[in-house]
């Protein structure tokens, strides 16, 4: 660097251009092919191999669906819920109270208490069952069903058995290649990818001990009433309100959930006198 030159007794700084940089040139990448992305996509053919694969899939797919639902019922379950805003609906009390101070009619009374009070007190039990099915713990849950397939598939209880043995495997590979925890919940997946859905197999018990028997399933076994009753005839919900009817078909419920909130509804009614 040049010494500083003095002038009249002054120090003068000689000026100094700074060196010109290029900033670096970014690689060009555009004519690059973009990396292979693994094909999760569901396999497709007609061959022996190509079905074998695709089951494989659809049961890695329904056990992950499984998982993370179960694991989303344990979070919904940890959380705390938020009071939910609802429309006032009066209490039978006080449509009987109204009733007897002359504000409206015995007939608007009743109308009322069969079209909002006793269907609102329905939704509330419902809601109470579905909250108390919510946070029940999807560990005891598995473990509940882990049993059950044991009742129904003995050899699940002997650990030197193919079965145990095939359910083992299936297990470490949910953990292994999908990530999932080691609980009870990816046993129950394991368990149900191993030897298929519980229903299934206790069908399958069912027609064995009516074919060694001799026995087939009856026509008539739905009861006496016909489509309208359960097993026992005498839950007849061709009876039930046209409002509820309406509702039911709304909502698109099966036959089984009808009766159950029929049974509600009539158990409602009889409790509180209503006509």
């Amino acid at each position: 660097m040049p010494e500083p030159e003095t002038v009249a007794g002054t120090e003068v700084t000689p000026q100094v251009t700074p060196p010109v940089v290029e900033p670096p040139k970014e690689p060009d990448v555009s004519h690059e092919t973009p990396p292979e992305t693994l094909d999760e996509t569901e396999p497709g053919g007609k061959g022996p191999l190509e079905i074998a694969r695709r089951k494989e899939y659809e049961r890695r797919v329904a056990a992950e669906a499984k998982a993370s639902a179960l694991e989303e019922q344990l979070k919904a379950a940890r959380e705390t819920r938020s009071a939910e805003e609802e429309t006032k609906v009066y209490t039978l009390a006080q449509v009987r109270q109204a009733v007897r101070d002359g504000r409206i009619t015995e007939e608007a009374g009743d109308q009322y208490i069969q079209d909002t009070v006793i269907p609102y007190q329905i939704k509330q039990t419902l809601e109470v069952e579905r909250r108390k099915a919510a946070e029940q713990q999807p560990q005891e849950r598995a473990i509940s069903d882990i049993e059950t397939y044991k009742t129904e598939v003995p050899e699940l209880k002997d650990i030197h058995s193919d079965t145990f043995k095939k359910v083992a495997i299936e297990y470490q590979r949910l953990i292994r290649e999908r990530g999932m925890l080691n609980n009870f919940v990816t046993q129950a997946v394991a368990v149900e990818n191993t030897l298929g859905k519980l229903s299934d197999i206790r069908k399958r018990g069912e027609v064995d001990r009516n074919t060694r028997l001799g026995l087939t399933p009856s026509p008539t076994d739905r009861g006496a009433g016909g489509a309208g009753t359960v097993a026992s005839g005498k839950l007849d919900i061709t009876k039930a309100p046209q409002t509820m009817v309406t509702s039911w078909d709304r909502e698109g419920v099966d036959q089984a959930t009808r009766e159950r909130r029929y049974k509600i509804y009539l158990d409602l009614k009889a409790r509180q006198g209503v006509r």
